[in-house]
């Protein structure tokens, strides 16, 4: 398992969302815990994402079906 943390603005800051938004499409996500903080003067989302890291492909692919045909298996 590993832990990711993003600090998202909030107002005003689309591309940190953006990247929040396609860290979560991209990941297998286990649990988000989010937060509301202020700091600086500033209103903040404090998000901390626990997922899954890919297992490299050549590990992926040596988990294949069998009958001697390699394929690309999901590589949760």
């Amino acid at each position: 398992m590993q832990i990711q943390v993003f600090s998202i603005p909030m107002e005003g800051d689309e591309d940190a969302v953006a990247q929040l938004n396609l860290f979560l499409r991209t990941h297998k996500v286990l649990c988000i815990e989010k937060a509301p903080v202020l700091a600086h003067g500033r209103q903040y989302w404090s998000v901390c994402v626990e997922y899954l890291q890919r297992r490299p492909e050549s590990e992926a692919t040596r988990h294949g079906s069998g009958g001697g045909a390699e394929r690309a298996v999901a590589a949760w």
